[in-house]
């Protein structure tokens, strides 16, 4: 998208092609914090994996579960929908790294509680350090 004085940056758009508020209120919260254009277009392109998610799946994005966002991670790793299960392992779609960034700019928007994000990561094993966040 390009802006006034020919700046260039990134926003999501939903499956009706109209910005989807929510991630362009975040991605300007990060242009207005002066954050490097090449993480607000790679939090962008995360944003919009995860609209497409939550629109293929048909799910509401203030509604959801932890279980619905290991479904995007099961998603983004094999392309699996959120109930299926795979019977043997396949490549994954993503490198982790990739996966992990993607999984940053959601956890930065979700509304669940970040305690209880924090409780389900020790849970699974992935707590890794404690991360700053805006919600």
């Amino acid at each position: 998208m390009g802006l006034p004085g020919g700046a260039v940056t990134w926003t999501v758009l939903g499956a009706d092609h109209r910005v989807v508020g929510p991630a362009e209120e975040f991605l300007e919260y990060l242009r207005v914090q002066g954050t490097s254009p090449n993480t607000v277009k790679s939090y962008a392109r995360a944003l919009a994996l995860w609209w497409a998610y939550l629109a293929v799946f048909g799910l509401a994005w203030d509604e959801l579960t932890l279980a619905d966002v290991g479904g995007f991670l099961a998603w983004l790793r094999s392309g699996d929908g959120p109930q299926v299960v795979s019977i043997g392992p396949r490549p994954s779609r993503f490198a982790e790294s990739t996966i992990s960034t993607r999984l940053r700019a959601v956890d930065l928007l979700l509304p669940i509680p970040r305690a209880e994000r924090r409780r389900a990561r020790r849970r699974s094993g992935a707590g890794g350090a404690r991360r700053p966040g805006i919600l």
